[in-house]
């Protein structure tokens, strides 16, 4: 049982905890944390809570030393007003040209310590009214706050260091393996293995992970004989791709290379494109939708764009025809999805770009610039920025153009190698000289990046070319190769660009203190040594060394090689074909002397030195005694009675007029 003192206990606690609560609820609303305080919190109120400041930024203290409290100055006296609502505030005047009041909690209580000498270093003056102690560090500078900070301020530029620190261009790895021109790549989401295409109708495989120090391809195919590379995409996914070549019929690969499915071929002899199943010429390019992981689209230069499903390669969903200002079927050169996949653009060979909403309808451009590029020039890359509202455009009129979706009619940047009338920024050197040159946009959204080109035969330096997207500004240039470059590619998951040259070789760009694996997990790694007991393995075939192989039992070289050398002869280079002698002591050609001889028409006595008459009449006793044609008709077979005409005389004028007829 209970007594009457528990009781009494408890009904103590109770009122202590209430009375501790209200407390604490006034405190707060007086310092600035409850909900009725308006008035910001005061500054320490005494030299304690500067002592109790400083030994929380610095335990160890100034020396070890405590000082003794002193007199309050004039300017920390306290004024205590009691506002009449029995809460015990007190008020305190630090601003005395004022002359407010400032309400703050009521004073620590203060105790006695013994005075100790001060050591250390002199206390610090406060940066800030209420603010006591060393001043703070410097924040912690990285290289996107340093080119933020030197973008707003008065110069209104920031350094090239500042703007080369987040481009990825410290190291490099070649991987050589195509014999032409690159005109594709990708990258799948993961970043681990590139596919590369090129005019020599290959497409390589790449695996950072799995290649050693030697960069070479574990596979190759070729997608259609005969027929480049146009587009390469790796789906969402990364599971499969999509390759687009310089026919009318795309194809999609699983991740190992083998083929999944080949799209159906339109019928040419159609003129209406919208009646078509397929494609009825050459495609160049390609892309996956955004959002949809069973639909993309091709473009061709049959005038179309189509998308199709993966799972109905016989016929596409959906066809957008193009035309230009006359109303004539047009051919794209190069077709993209917004981010967002509300818009689907395209570039046609008459220099405009035509936009459509991505969701239809697709009977005609919902916007259309017509003087986008020069008229027949081929605008080999469209990109869009991360905010789907600018759209870069790669233009075979030597030009990179920035357009705001929000107004079409004029570009907002202009990079030329010409000196254009009203752009409003022009940049030179940026030639393009392939209809697959590209445009890159950086991971972070800052840049945008594209290669330029050389001329063929000619000697240059293929460099890129990085400008910012906020201000239209050149941030950097940077020189590759003696090729130019054609594709450039920044994967944002890695930070690594990628470059396709026109020398057949694809070039990685990276900085180990921003990029991460890719092309860093396989340079640093040094291939497998050889063993002795390699040898015994078949996957490295060696050469079978025969005796005939040797130079003494060579066999002659032919008579084509005998006369390439002769011709890289100098002295034989400059002498006369003998002449061949022919039959009767005329001169001809070799081959048709030796056909002559072999056939036996080279011979003195042949047909041709022969009567044709005696050798006719030669046959005619055999064919009256035994007739092979009219053999059955002997007995039947009427006699043949020629008509006897008496000879005429031998007069001159008969005798012209014959040679008249003959002749006429």
């Amino acid at each position: 049982q209970r007594g009457r003192g528990d009781d009494d206990d408890e009904d103590e606690d109770e009122m202590a905890e209430l009375r501790k609560s209200k407390v604490y609820e006034k405190q707060a609303q007086v310092s600035g944390r409850g909900p009725s305080a308006s008035r910001p919190p005061p500054p320490p109120s005494s030299l304690e809570d500067e002592e109790a400041a400083l030994r929380a930024m610095l335990p160890s203290g100034f020396g070890g030393g405590v000082r003794k409290p002193t007199q309050k100055t004039p300017q920390q006296k306290q004024i205590t007003q009691d506002d009449g609502d029995g809460d015990g505030d007190v008020n305190m005047d630090r601003d005395k040209g004022k002359g407010k009041e400032v309400m703050a909690p009521p004073a620590p209580r203060t105790t006695s310590v013994q005075a100790m000498p001060v050591v250390g270093p002199p206390k610090p003056e406060a940066r800030q009214a209420g603010l006591v102690g060393p001043p703070r560090p410097p924040p912690r500078t990285t290289p996107e706050s340093d080119s933020d900070d030197e973008d707003n301020s008065e110069g209104g530029g920031s350094s090239a260091p500042s703007r080369q620190a987040s481009i990825p261009a410290s190291h490099e790895a070649v991987l050589a393996g195509h014999l032409r021109s690159l005109s594709a790549l990708s990258l799948d989401p993961a970043g681990g293995r590139l596919l590369t295409g090129s005019y020599d109708y290959m497409v390589r495989f790449w695996d950072f992970a799995g290649m050693d120090k030697n960069l070479r391809s574990f596979r190759e195919i070729e997608p259609e004989e005969g027929h480049s590379v146009k587009s390469i995409r790796f789906s969402a996914s990364g599971d499969c791709f999509l390759v687009c070549p310089s026919s009318a019929q795309a194809k999609i690969y699983n991740r190992d290379g083998f083929q999944v499915c080949q799209f159906v071929k339109g019928d040419q002899y159609l003129m209406d494109m919208a009646q078509t199943k397929g494609h009825t010429g050459a495609m160049t390019g390609g892309m996956w939708h955004p959002s949809d992981a069973t639909t993309f689209l091709t473009c061709s230069i049959d005038g179309t764009i189509r998308l199709w499903d993966v799972n109905k390669k016989d016929k596409q969903k959906i066809v957008i025809k193009s035309k230009n200002i006359r109303g004539i079927r047009v051919p794209f050169t190069t077709a993209t999805f917004s981010h967002d996949a509300n818009v689907i653009a395209g570039a046609c060979n008459d220099g405009s770009i035509q936009i459509w909403k991505g969701k239809g309808p697709y009977v005609k451009p919902d916007v259309i610039i017509r003087d986008a590029h020069d008229n027949g020039s081929e605008t080999s890359s469209l990109v869009f920025g991360p905010d789907n509202m600018t759209l870069y455009s790669r233009g075979g009129d030597d030009t990179l153009k920035a357009w705001d979706m929000r107004n079409l009619q004029a570009p907002l940047h202009v990079w030329d190698m010409r000196n254009l009338q009203a752009p409003l920024h022009v940049w030179r050197d940026l030639p393009n000289y392939s209809p697959d040159t590209t445009a890159a946009i950086s991971p972070d959204g800052r840049y945008v990046a594209t290669g330029t080109s050389i001329k063929p035969k000619q000697e240059g330096t293929g460099t890129v070319v990085f400008y910012e997207r906020a201000t239209g500004q050149m941030a950097h240039r940077l020189g590759v190769s003696n090729a130019g470059v054609v594709c450039v590619l920044w994967h944002p998951k890695i930070n690594q660009l990628v470059l396709g040259c026109s020398d057949g070789a694809t070039r990685v760009l990276y900085d180990p203190s921003i990029s991460n694996k890719g092309a860093m997990l396989c340079v640093g790694r040094a291939p497998r040594k050889k063993d002795a007991a390699d040898l015994s393995v078949v996957m490295e075939p060696r050469n079978i060394q025969t005796p005939h192989a040797l130079p003494l039992f060579k066999a002659a070289p032919s008579e084509r090689k005998q006369k390439i050398n002769a011709r890289k002869d100098p002295v034989k280079s400059h002498k006369p074909q003998m002449p061949t002698p022919g039959t009767k002591g005329e001169l001809g050609s070799s081959w048709s002397h030796e056909l002559m001889k072999k056939n036996g028409m080279a011979q003195r006595d042949t047909w041709r030195s022969q009567d044709p008459r005696e050798a006719l009449l030669k046959y005619a006793d055999t064919a009256k005694s035994d007739p092979m044609w009219t053999k059955a008709y002997a007995q039947t077979q009427p006699d043949s009675l020629l008509a006897e005409t008496p000879e005429e005389e031998d007069d001159p004028t008969n005798a012209q007029i014959k040679k008249r007829k003959m002749f006429f």
